[in-house]
């Protein structure tokens, strides 16, 4: 009664999410990670929690069920609330990167002076977007 399907749905956004931090922990960024990194994370976000929030709905139908009669809520219609979800996230990411598209962006983290007295500079690459404010 746990609803396998919907439970592997779950499964796959966790792996979308775990691929977000893999992909953040790469050496080099790109535009085309910067594009991967958001949309693994957004989808795989909206998979994991559409899955679990269509699970908590269809408990709270059964259980606020007024005429106490038999309700059967199947696992295509979940999948049907979490196809929208995803859809509707795919369709904002994919408006937002043809828009305001993402490039690699080099932050000074801080300068650091070795043991050795060696100077160097720490620095680090983020993905930045020129509106992000509005998509966020």
């Amino acid at each position: 009664m746990s609803s396998p399907n919907i439970n592997s749905i779950i499964l796959v956004g966790c792996l979308l999410l775990y691929a977000t931090i893999v992909i953040k922990t790469l050496a080099m960024t790109t535009k085309a990670l910067c594009a991967v990194q958001l949309f693994c994370f957004w989808i795989g976000f909206a998979t994991t929690f559409g899955s679990m929030l269509s699970k908590t709905w269809r408990i709270y139908k059964i259980f606020t069920n007024k005429q106490m009669k038999r309700m059967v809520i199947r696992d295509k219609h979940l999948l049907i609330i979490i196809g929208i979800l995803v859809t509707m996230e795919t369709l904002v990411l994919i408006v937002w990167e043809i828009y305001s598209p993402h490039r690699e962006q080099q932050q000074d983290a801080e300068r650091v002076t070795t043991d050795t007295g060696d100077k160097m500079i720490a620095f680090y690459r983020v993905c930045v977007s020129e509106h992000s404010n509005y998509f966020n």
